[in-house]
Parts: structure tokens; sequence; C-alpha cells
């Protein structure tokens, strides 16, 4: 394995979702009562984590096989040509410069991204747009895992 990301929240996402757990527990426990409230509020906090926890689990691998993010894997021979987007490029690839048909995995708490040309004429998806803490490593590892033959 070439490269290796897991999408993982910062820890101040997880206090801030926690945190959703406190007011909601003030709020009906106000109307309903206390222990309607701590209901309320643990549920509020265990969807909050369990919603981060899923976006969390998001994996970047690049191997032998190809780029694989999340479940969706992109076989050497259709991997076009590989762009890292630095933030102002990344908000501009998700708004006014996006393609609808692109595949995006996108994160929030991500600001940079590498956009992977997709060299298949039969996918619908032009490219894949992927959040990543360290675009340009993913970048490079796809370079250099890339098979000889491949390399154009």
């Amino acid at each position: 394995m070439a490269y290796r990301e897991r999408l993982t929240p910062p820890v101040w996402w997880w206090i801030v979702g926690l945190g959703v757990g406190v007011p909601t527990f003030f709020f009906i426990g106000f109307l309903a009562g206390p222990w309607v409230g701590i209901a309320a509020g643990l549920v509020a906090g265990v969807g909050v984590a369990f919603g981060l926890g899923l976006m969390g689990a998001t994996e970047i691998m690049v191997d032998d096989a190809g780029v694989r993010v999340g479940r969706s894997l992109l076989t050497w021979p259709y991997v076009g040509e590989v762009t890292v987007l630095d933030a102002a490029a990344t908000r501009e690839a998700l708004g006014t410069g996006a393609d609808a048909r692109a595949h995006v995995v996108q994160r929030p708490w991500l600001a940079e991204s590498v956009r992977i040309a997709v060299a298949d004429p039969a996918d619908p998806h032009p490219y894949w747009l992927v959040s990543s803490r360290s675009p340009a490593r993913a970048a490079a590892a796809l370079g250099r895992t890339r098979p000889v033959d491949e390399r154009g």
C-alpha cells in the first residue's frame, strides 16, 4: 500500500457534536421533564457521534489495484491526470466549477482536495474530487504507484 488516509473529523468536531446533547437536554427537559430531557440529550449526542463516525470511516487508499475511496475503486487503466487543489481551488471545484456528474467525497473539515480524472469513456463520472489532509502526498503516491505500462 503506497498511501492510506482516514478522513476522520478533528477533535473539536467531536466536542461540538457531543455538545448538541446538552442543549437538547435543557430544551426538552424544560418542556417534558428531566427524564425525557436526559433521554433526548443522549439520543441527540449518540446520533451526532454516529454520524461523525460514519463520515470519518471513509479511507483513501492507493495500492496495486488503483485508488480506492471508501468502497469505490478506480483501477489503474482508468486513472487519468491527478491535480492537487488548494482551499480556493477546492471551493471553486465544489461550487461554480463543479460538474454534477463528478464522484465527490468531500468532508467539511478538510479544505484541500485531489482531483483524479477518469479515463474511461464508459464511466459516467468525468473525475473524482476527494478531500484530503495531504493532497500532495496522495497525488505523489498515485504517480509513484501507477504501473509503468499505465504511465503516459
